[in-house]
């Protein structure tokens, strides 16, 4: 079945794309037709001179030609036409049977043509029409002008036939007026109704074709944009891992960093403290390992994020007794003894929105933290105006937080021993206006050292300019670094939104694809294009197909319900008596049959069923078969072009079957005389079938032949109709289709992103904090076992330990930085990407340069 689909796929593809070998075989189809009729080529002589049956074929082959290129170059395949046209009115015969591929031409001037020259093409067709019936019907009653002093009694071998009008002598040839009028009126009646039939199929058509057009650009354009929706939202996922990994677990790690170098001060002559530290250390270590199992965790089967964990202020630093200083000169708060935590983490992760305010209080175990961390800053905060964390929203106080934590994060690494720094905030009726400044080294630290990336400013940039506020952050004129945040009230909202609502997680902005799903009018017209009647009149039934089926069905069912002799039989004699179809039962069954035709695009499975149940039924049980079953063909095409599901399986069955049902009633008529299979099964069986007009044998196989044809063509052409992809409904359903879930798809292309990096970043990241809490481990066994002994432990000891674990802990953080760099780099690199498809798996060691 796959392998037949894919062939079928590709023969549609070819078939499309071979314009050229199209319309060649269209081109090879009129000559055959032309040569058919090379015995009596000339339908009407030359106007100037007789002609021949060579040249009438040259003409025929000629006016053939430009159906080649008809609709690749439909506009020079048109003007070559009419020049062709008018040397054969010249030179050549005045009607010759190549002469109908002018309504080809015209038709596909029409509908593939430059629409400004529509009206040019109706006028010159006219014309040409006009100027070929008045040519005809002088030269099909006088003759050839050359000739019409000495008109020959017979034709000469190889011309036209005799003049119609043949005058006395000495009568004038305007006694022949009458005549050629007559045939003049009539040729342009009949022609011009055929003209008026190409014209108004033309624009049906072209309407239609513009549409499925439109209609096909619309679909590509909303694959395009959800190829990029996804791409963007695989890369937004990168982008926010790579953002909660630098504000969770890096900045956890450089709270260990400091803790290792402070117990190496302090802890070395009190091994007390250094107990107490170490037991932080592998807490805090503990502590980011579960941030980083939570990062790639953090949402829910259905697509819900779980809510973001408040700020853990303390749980990062874990005691106010990290050194001795610490406690009495960095201006913490007194009493705060080790091992004391004051996590505001909410006990819920199921998703319940969480107060504002618990997100705002962390700021003041924020700065608390870097007072205790650092011991030399002299850290100040101060506050104008009155807090209202709850107006400024959830999202937008994390935000706050986050901004803090990464500037004093960044002031403690960066301005120096000595620096003085300042947290300030502003409050006022548009929101939140955060300062952070410094006067220590700042930015010129960041550049020697060279291992900061500064990825914590880019997320920080990313938060605030996601809920409309701005961020500026650079050195200060007079030395130190400065960062100022603006956060307007009301940007924030609940926490426990979708993870992927069709935003960017990067910005959490929409993600749109901008330009690509014009209006649909205007795909459908075309830019500063009008309609005329029929092509509105083509777009109303397109949208209301449903009434135009029914419509269609009065006039069938009147049609089928004239006579009450419509069925098939195996002789011609209708004429005997009892041989006619009782009025009712012909008005049910033509019903039964017809009316489920009027669903057959809306419902076509249903319509389907119906029509072959109806088949099935009289197939078994009526003694006639109605003509009313030519209508099967339709419901088998329909089904065929626009049936949903398995249709291409139900449908070859039921019709084998009814095949079958077919093959058995005839036979039981021809064998035994059986009217139907019911008669036949309750014992009607009078003997064979006496031949009145033919063998009954003969009659049934051609009937079953002919039946099983139509039936598998009508098959074929759906199925092409449905994979050519020129269904206005089909293509409406495909857009449909597209449209739907496409925030699932967004959040499915998030969690394959985050399933594909997340098993190799929590590896890397485990076994580097493993190492840490392994170091502070070794550490605290050490101590307690020396404790035990009651021995003591030797500060160099001591001092090792928490180096190593210090070590360990600048290993875990250089790690994690290479991790973001990876993250940031191929987040950025995805904007020139047009597929994720064959993207090779994320590299997560660095390039070595050579």
């Amino acid at each position: 079945m796959n392998t037949a689909k894919a062939w079928c796929s590709s023969l549609v593809s070819w078939w499309r794309s071979h314009l050229l070998a199209r319309d060649g075989l269209l081109a090879l189809a009129v000559i055959f037709l032309s040569l058919l009729f090379a015995a009596s080529p000339i339908m009407g002589d030359g106007f100037l001179a007789p002609t021949s049956r060579p040249v009438a074929i040259l003409f025929g082959l000629l006016l053939v030609l430009p159906l080649v290129i008809r609709r690749s170059r439909p506009d020079l395949a048109a003007n070559i036409f009419v020049c062709i046209v008018l040397a054969q009115l010249a030179v050549g015969p005045t009607l010759i049977p190549a002469d109908a591929t002018g309504l080809i031409m015209l038709y596909s001037a029409l509908v593939y043509g430059d629409r400004r020259r529509s009206r040019r093409y109706v006028i010159l067709a006219a014309a040409l029409v006009t100027l070929e019936s008045v040519l005809y019907a002088t030269v099909n009653n006088l003759g050839p002008l050359s000739r019409l002093g000495s008109r020959p009694a017979s034709p000469a071998e190889g011309q036209a036939r005799t003049p119609v009008c043949q005058t006395k002598p000495g009568e004038s040839i305007w006694a022949c007026g009458p005549q050629i009028a007559l045939n003049l009126g009539l040729g342009l009646l009949s022609l011009a109704l055929l003209l008026l039939l190409v014209v108004f199929l033309a624009f049906w058509d072209r309407s239609r074709k513009q549409a499925l057009t439109a209609m096909r650009e619309r679909n590509a354009a909303i694959e395009y944009r959800q190829r990029e929706q996804a791409r963007l939202a695989a890369s937004a996922e990168r982008a926010r891992i790579a953002r909660d990994m630098h504000d969770l677990v890096a900045h956890t790690l450089s709270i260990v960093i400091v803790q290792s170098d402070a117990g190496r001060y302090a802890g070395t002559r009190d091994p007390a403290l250094a107990l107490r530290v170490m037991g932080t250390i592998r807490q805090e270590a503990g502590r980011a390992l579960h941030d980083m199992n939570r990062l790639f965790g953090s949402f829910t089967d259905d697509g819900q994020e779980d809510t973001p964990s408040a700020p853990d202020s303390d749980a990062r630093t874990g005691t106010g007794a990290h050194t001795r200083t610490a406690a009495t000169t960095g201006g913490g708060r007194r009493g705060h003894t080790a091992g004391q935590s004051h996590d505001r983490r909410p006990a819920s992760g199921d998703g319940s929105e969480i107060n504002a305010a618990e997100y705002y209080d962390g700021i003041d175990d924020l700065v608390r933290q870097a007072r205790q961390a650092s011991p030399g800053l002299t850290l100040e905060r101060t506050v104008e105006g009155k807090p209202e964390p709850d107006k400024l929203g959830a999202k937008a106080s994390l935000a706050a937080y986050r901004c803090v934590q990464e500037a004093l994060s960044n002031i403690r690494k960066h301005a120096g021993p000595r620096a003085r720094a300042q947290i300030s905030e502003h409050w006022s009726s548009d929101g939140l206006r955060l300062v952070a400044r410094d006067d220590g080294r700042g930015a010129a630290d960041a550049l020697e050292t060279g291992d900061h990336q500064g990825y914590g400013l880019i997320g920080m940039s990313e938060r605030v300019e996601a809920l409309g506020g701005r961020m500026l952050a650079g050195p200060r004129p007079a030395g130190g670094f400065s960062v100022d945040v603006t956060i307007p009230l009301g940007s924030g909202g609940s926490m426990a939104t979708s993870a992927h609502d069709g935003t960017d997680r990067r910005t959490d902005e929409p993600v749109e694809v901008t330009g690509l799903v014009a209006d649909k009018g205007d795909l459908e017209r075309g830019p500063g294009e009008s309609r005329n009647r029929i092509e509105r009149l083509s777009a109303w039934t397109a949208e209301h197909y449903l009434l135009v089926d029914g419509l269609l069905i009065l006039p069938l069912l009147l049609l089928l319900t004239a006579s009450n002799a419509t069925y098939f039989t195996l002789d011609a004699n209708l004429d005997s008596p009892g041989r006619y179809i009782p009025l009712p039962a012909a008005i049910i069954e033509t019903v039964c049959i017809s009316l489920p035709l009027v669903v057959r695009r809306r419902l076509p499975n249903a319509s389907a069923a119906l029509v072959a149940s109806v088949a099935t039924l009289e197939l078994l049980a009526v003694p006639w078969i109605a003509t009313a079953n030519t209508l099967v063909l339709v419901s088998i095409y329909s089904v065929a072009a626009y049936g949903r599901g398995k249709t291409r399986l139900w449908v070859p069955a039921t019709l084998v079957a009814d095949l079958v049902l077919l093959f058995v009633r005839l036979r039981c008529e021809v064998r035994y005389s059986s009217p139907s299979i019911l008669a036949w099964v309750l014992g009607d069986r009078s003997g064979p079938r006496a031949a009145v007009n033919g063998s009954p044998s003969e009659v049934a196989a051609a009937l079953l032949a002919t039946t099983a044809i139509t039936c598998a063509c009508a098959l074929v052409l759906g199925l092409w109709r449905r994979a050519s992809g020129s269904s206005l409904i089909l293509q409406r359903e495909r857009q449909e289709a597209l449209l739907q879930g496409e925030a699932q798809r967004r959040r499915l292309a998030a969690n394959a992103e985050r399933a594909r990096i997340g098993a190799q970043i929590q590896a890397e990241v485990a076994t580097t904090l493993s190492q840490v809490i392994g170091r502070a481990n070794a550490g605290i066994a050490m101590i307690r076992k020396a404790d035990g002994q009651g021995s003591g432990v030797s500060p160099e000891a001591i001092d090792q330990a928490f180096e190593e674990i210090g070590r360990a802990g600048r290993a875990a953080l250089a790690r994690m930085r290479q991790l973001l760099d990876i993250l940031r780099q191929t987040s950025s690199s995805d904007a020139s990407q047009e597929s994720k498809e064959n993207e090779p798996a994320l590299r997560l060691h660095p390039v070595e340069s050579s």
